[in-house]
């Protein structure tokens, strides 16, 4: 019974570092969730029936507990297996710090007592429940969420920092004398917590610099953007100054026309002149707001020759949401729609932008060749060869609206990819 209760704190602790910390959205499908948790729960009890030394068996310094542990969380949280793996391991290790830092001072002869323990287990639990609802959830999202390739190297280190403490441990119990015991148990506490601190706060210093490099890459986009599109204005405001300043001799020989009643002249004349006035003051692509407007420019203007383009709708310009998370949300799905039809001979691109009340709503479909894969969080799969730098675009999409509290959806029908999103306009 004390072996299942300890499958059950290891498993609280570990879901509360993967919700709190790393932030994983539970899975959509609540068949899957379901089916899953019941699946995994049901197999824990057939190992402990069918093997009753189940528990005592290791795969290195992981026990099955864990292993089991990491098969519940797969079904229960939107990630993929290398994220499990990585992010299962980092989880472990870090509360199995934790641990250490607290047990350290309530050893007796090398060893813990598992009520103890379990004590100790749920405590840091309850204290990382407290951190989050209290603090950590109105941080920027996704804080301890780095790459795999960060968290591997992470993991390398937080192993070899185990290591060296369960050393240090074992060494200031067994060996020193009850004198130097209780300094030793106090320098090894300190230095423990040390650590903590200065492993979250590397994480928390570099997922912000990372996010800062994010930000001025934003930044940099948008001004370029921003100024092909004022270059775009400045053009036809030099077209306009033109025709203003032909514009009297344009009268005069609009007169001689009618003075020779020369009228198929003066018809044709008009025509020409209607047609220039047309071009001046027709926006390529336009829907009220100046970023988005700049952006479909920037995107769709090289594309209008080698596709039908339709655009619709009204977004105003003092919209209530950041101008940086609009260009984050479009500028990845006109992108993606232009790469994808830039690679047909003749594609469809359609635009329609509705602004109610409180929301604002977008749909934008495209033409494309092939067929689209999705990952496990229903985002499609990137065709690039290097997935680790590609792929994030709607990723970024998806944290914006959640950001709002909107939706988010994609579907293909025929040869027709579609994006819809709704993003609520703050207060």
């Amino acid at each position: 019974m004390s072996n299942i209760l300890g499958d059950i704190v290891v498993l609280f602790s570990l879901v509360t570092f993967f919700y709190t910390f790393f932030r994983f959205d539970l899975r959509h499908n609540l068949m899957i969730r379901y089916f899953g948790i019941i699946s995994s729960i049901i197999l824990l009890f057939v190992c402990i029936v069918l093997f009753p030394e189940f528990h005592d068996y290791h795969i290195g310094p992981m026990a099955p507990s864990i292993l089991w542990s990491f098969v519940f969380l797969y079904f229960l949280f939107e990630i993929k297996i290398t994220e499990l793996v990585i992010y299962g391991i980092s989880g472990w290790l870090i509360l199995s710090l934790l641990e250490l830092v607290i047990e350290i001072n309530m050893v007796k002869n090398s060893s813990v007592d598992k009520n103890i323990a379990f004590g100790v287990t749920i405590l840091i639990a309850c204290i990382l429940w407290i951190f989050y609802l209290l603090i950590w959830r109105k941080s920027a999202n996704y804080s301890f969420r780095l790459s795999v390739k960060m968290w591997t190297v992470l993991n390398i280190i937080l192993i070899i920092l185990m290591c060296m403490m369960s050393f240090f441990t074992q060494f200031i119990i067994d060996t020193l004398s009850d004198k130097y015991r209780l300094i030793g148990i106090r320098l090894s506490t300190l230095g423990g917590i040390s650590l903590i601190i200065f492993i979250f706060s590397f994480i928390i210093l570099y997922n912000r610099m990372c996010e800062s490099q994010l930000k001025e890459k934003i930044t940099n986009l948008m001004i370029t953007q921003q100024r092909d599109y004022f270059l775009q204005l400045l053009s036809r405001e030099e077209e306009t100054r033109k025709f203003r300043h032909d514009i009297i001799g344009n009268y005069v020989e609009m007169q001689r026309f009618c003075e020779k009643e020369q009228y198929d002249e003066l018809k044709s004349y008009l025509n020409n002149e209607l047609g220039i006035i047309e071009g001046i003051s027709k926006d390529e692509f336009t829907v009220g707001n100046d970023v988005v407007n700049s952006i479909m420019n920037y995107y769709l203007k090289p594309m209008k020759e080698k596709c039908i383009i339709e655009v619709n709708g009204y977004l105003s310009d003092d919209v209530n949401i950041e101008k940086r998370d609009l260009c984050i949300v479009f500028a990845n799905l006109i992108s993606n729609m232009a790469e994808a039809v830039s690679k047909m001979d003749r594609g469809i691109i359609r635009i329609s932008i509705e602004q109610g009340k409180d929301y604002i709503r977008g749909i934008l479909e495209n033409s494309f060749n092939g067929t689209v894969k999705y990952n496990n969080i229903g985002l499609p799969v990137t065709s690039k060869d290097d997935k680790e730098s590609h792929g994030i675009g709607l990723k970024n999409v998806k944290d914006i609206v959640k950001k709002y509290d909107g939706l988010f959806s994609v579907s293909t029908q025929d040869d027709l990819f579609k994006t819809e999103i709704i993003l609520k306009m703050t207060v």
